[in-house]
């Protein structure tokens, strides 16, 4: 009787030892999260034990500062109840079937990031458990930073283009010479009177015939006019009209001494 009570303790020892082991791990990709980006979270339910694993249920608090993105699993093995999407809460995954001994089975969540560059994203409720086991499997917190996005350097501006002003110059520009030989007009040849001699005196003296005064123009070609500046037009007139005035003197004075003869 004394064995059998002995005996008894290690009995139940082994009996729970032999019970199938249940493990759960947890990878996070990428390792540093970004604000607004997306967090992968993978779970691995493992059957260490050498019986089968049936009714696995695995459950995941999404972390605080984050919502639910996406879900994954095999639908032929899992059967997923999970908020809406962009909600937080709990997501959980119940086994259709058992899982045989050594052997693993995945589930994975996306969440989006929340949490302010700097801070962290803590991921510490998540278990598992299966028939037959009392206690679920709990996995240890996990700690993700957010990581800080450098704030970019505004870029360069381009160099302003230099205006240049060039004062005007100070030096008169050279007068312009003009080349243009003036041309005198032609002489007009003047009126050549023909003179006749008075007869002599007689005792019964005769009647003279008036004088006649011929006055000769000869005719000359065209001359060009030339292209004279106003001084020169002036000085051209001035010259004619000097030179007409002398000639109707003389014809005046011409005039005047063949009447004076004609009367002695």
């Amino acid at each position: 009787m004394h064995l059998l009570l002995c005996a008894l303790p290690l009995l139940w020892i082994v009996a729970w030892q032999s019970a199938p082991p249940l493990s759960l791990v947890v990878q996070i990709d990428p390792p540093v999260a970004v604000q607004n980006g997306t967090l992968g979270l993978t779970f691995v339910v493992r059957n260490g034990g050498d019986e089968l694993l049936e009714g696995v249920l695995v459950e995941i608090g999404i972390p605080e500062q984050t919502v639910l993105a996406s879900t994954e699993a095999s639908s032929d093995h899992w059967k997923v109840s999970a908020p809406a999407r962009g909600q937080g809460g709990t997501v959980r995954y119940q086994s259709k079937n058992p899982i045989p001994p050594g052997q693993e089975v995945q589930v994975s969540l996306q969440v989006t990031v929340l949490q302010e560059p700097g801070g962290t994203v803590v991921l510490d409720k998540y278990t598992a458990t299966a028939q037959g086991l009392e206690t679920p499997v709990s996995g240890p917190p996990v700690t993700v930073r957010v990581q800080v996005t450098p704030t970019p350097e505004p870029p360069t501006p381009p160099p302003s283009p230099t205006m240049t002003t060039v004062p005007p110059s100070t030096t008169p520009p050279a007068a312009a010479t003009d080349t243009a030989t003036p041309t005198q007009p032609a002489a007009t040849p003047s009126a050549v009177p023909t003179r006749t001699t008075a007869p002599s005196p007689t005792t019964a003296p005769t009647a003279t015939p008036s004088p006649t005064i011929t006055v000769v123009v000869a005719e000359l070609p065209p001359t060009p006019t030339p292209n004279l500046t106003s001084e020169e037009e002036r000085l051209g007139t001035a010259t004619v009209l000097v030179f007409v005035g002398l000639l109707v003197a003389v014809i005046a004075s011409s005039v005047t001494w063949l009447v004076r003869s004609k009367n002695r």
